[in-house]
């Protein structure tokens, strides 16, 4: 079976949906104030509903944890491969016995653990960080919500100009599958359906939901200096494929995909 591919350009109406879709900051260190606020209820796919703790700006994973996470996204030096982020806690509160009832404490560690990925973005090198900001006090016991905290991103790793010399792809990741067009015209998380397939006249019978790529470098213009790294084919974008577990992309299912065009697209 071949593989099914998504080729993502500018300019084209796109569906949205909630997720990560802050702007991408300069700031690489700072100082956030999370706002908490009263707990949400979400119905899971078997109409069943479970409690969640929910702060301004919350992301979530719920396939994975029902702990929601902050997560940041800003420019570092285009040499960067590695980044890491510390953080610092400046305020935080115990969570109240009714909150404490939708948590699970082995969830939790003494103090928050924090992920950071560097990619690229319109030509240019960005670190996202992420952490979940609750935490069980050593000392106490408690869990303890954070309210407050600095942070500071930190690259660890660069590319030397031999590595950038020798990244040129042999073959274009075009060469190989069924492709179709989509885009958008402003920053987001976005959704793509099973209907939008059949719309787009691909292929839906027995698809198997690992076969679903997406691809595509955003607009912006091309950087002015030869010597700036630049993309020399499509690079693959991140999704999320929601097909009820069963492996399968049918009726219902869903891809998400978290995307930036905000910069000016040169035709």
């Amino acid at each position: 079976m071949k593989k099914l591919l998504f080729f993502f350009i500018p300019l084209v109406s796109f569906l949205s949906f909630s997720g990560i879709s802050q702007s991408i900051s300069t700031d690489t260190e700072g100082i956030v104030t999370l706002q908490w606020g009263s707990q949400q209820k979400i119905q899971d796919f078997d109409n069943t509903y479970f409690s969640i703790l929910y702060f301004e700006e919350a992301n979530f994973e719920l396939q994975y944890s029902h702990l929601p996470f902050y997560g940041k996204v800003v420019y570092i030096n285009n040499n960067t491969t590695q980044a890491e982020t510390s953080i610092k806690i400046i305020s935080s509160e115990a969570v109240s016995l009714e909150e404490l009832t939708i948590l699970n404490p082995k969830e939790l560690d003494n103090f928050p653990i924090t992920t950071t990925k560097v990619t690229w973005y319109k030509k240019r090198a960005i670190a996202t960080f992420r952490f979940t900001p609750l935490y069980r006090d050593a000392s106490s016991g408690q869990i303890m919500k954070i309210t407050s905290f600095s942070y500071e991103v930190n690259p660890t790793k660069f590319q030397t100009t031999a590595q950038k010399r020798n990244t040129y792809k042999v073959n274009s990741v075009l060469r190989y599958g069924k492709w179709a067009k989509v885009g958008t015209t402003v920053d987001g998380v976005f959704k793509i359906t099973y209907a939008d397939f059949q719309s787009l006249g691909l292929p839906t019978s027995n698809l198997n939901s690992n076969t679903i790529r997406l691809f595509g470098n955003g607009g912006g213009y091309l950087p002015f200096k030869n010597s700036e790294p630049r993309f020399d084919d499509l690079e693959e974008n991140a999704i999320e494929v929601i097909d009820g577990g069963d492996g399968k992309f049918n009726s219902g299912d869903y891809l998400l995909s978290l995307i930036h065009i905000s910069e000016p697209t040169r035709l």
